[in-house]
Formats: structure tokens, sequence, C-alpha cells
């Protein structure tokens, strides 16, 4: 039996983004529970890979971004919401059999799905964090690994690109003025 990890703290002492690369080069498989104020996410790793990610916030929902990129109604995502509930499968699964939306796309929209949860973690500077490792969800849809070395650089480029947005803004309390 090797060692278990249980990893914790907050990341005001370490970086999200040097989280995730001690638990992408260790290779790990397990949760990561994320919470600040009453936001939680999740991030669920197999191997030092994303497969996976959860939130309880609303504009982080699978269903929003459904509705946001235009691929299904109100309607639909009403009536496939009813059949998930009958027959328990979870939505992305009832999508597709539903032919509401092929395979393909489904996956296409919970890779999208992880990587917002995910890319919006990279800004949290002041979270609890906890890794249980060993412990993952029983999800039907998980994303085929997704490139967690890339979700690195394309997150850290992106938080790199809002600093430097807001280095060249005025400060809060400037006075802006028509020239």
């Amino acid at each position: 039996m090797g060692e278990m990890m249980s990893l914790q703290g907050n990341l005001s002492s370490v970086s999200f983004p040097d989280l995730l690369q001690l638990l992408t080069m260790g290779g790990k498989t397990g949760t990561l529970r994320l919470q600040q104020e009453e936001s939680k996410k999740e991030i669920y790793l197999k191997n030092g890979q994303i497969i996976y990610a959860a939130s309880d916030n609303l504009e982080d929902s699978f269903e929003n971004v459904l509705i946001r990129r235009g691929s299904i109604t109100i309607e639909e995502l009403n009536k496939a919401k009813e059949v998930s509930k009958i027959t328990g499968k979870e939505l992305p699964a009832t999508l597709v059999f539903l032919n509401m939306l092929t395979k393909e796309k489904i996956a296409e929209f919970v890779h999208r799905h992880v990587e917002d949860i995910v890319f919006s973690l990279f800004s949290w500077d002041d979270a609890m964090f906890i890794f249980e490792e060993e412990k993952l969800p029983d999800v039907e849809f998980v994303v085929h690994a997704l490139n967690t070395m890339n979700i690195l650089l394309e997150g850290t480029r992106r938080i790199d690109e809002w600093t430097r947005v807001q280095k060249n803004l005025p400060s809060d309390n400037a006075i802006l003025r028509v020239v």
C-alpha cells in the first residue's frame, strides 16, 4: 500500500497553479475540493490528469454552458431534465439518449465546461482546499483526461494578460475625464 496523501491548506499560501502542478507531477488520483466564501468547486484527477470538475456556482453549471452556446432551447433542456430525473441518468447522457445532441457534441461541451471551471480557479487567491487521494465520484461522463499541463499554461497566460490589463488601467479611485 502506498502512502495516502491528504493535502489541505489555503490558496493564500500556495497558488492554485502550483497546487495543480504538484498533483499533476505526482500523478495523483483523487478529488481536490476548493471553497471560497459560498462557492464550492471540485476537480477530479486520475493519474495526475483532470477528468472532471464540478461547481455549485450557477454560472458554472453545465446547463448554462449549453444555453450560452445556444445549442439547445430552454424547453428542450427542461424536458431532458425531467427525463433525467425519471431515469436517474445524468443530463449529458440523457441529451444523447433523446437525440438532442450527439455524443461528440456533448463530449465537446463537457470538455469546455470542465475547462471553464478549472480556469475560473486561477483567479482564486484566498480559498480553503483539501485533496482527498483515491476518492473519485461516480460520474458517467468524464472528459478524456484534459492535458493538465496545457491547462496550466493557458490558465497562467490568461491571468498574466488580465494582470497586464489591470496594470494599465488607472487606480480604482482615479477620476476619468473625456480628453
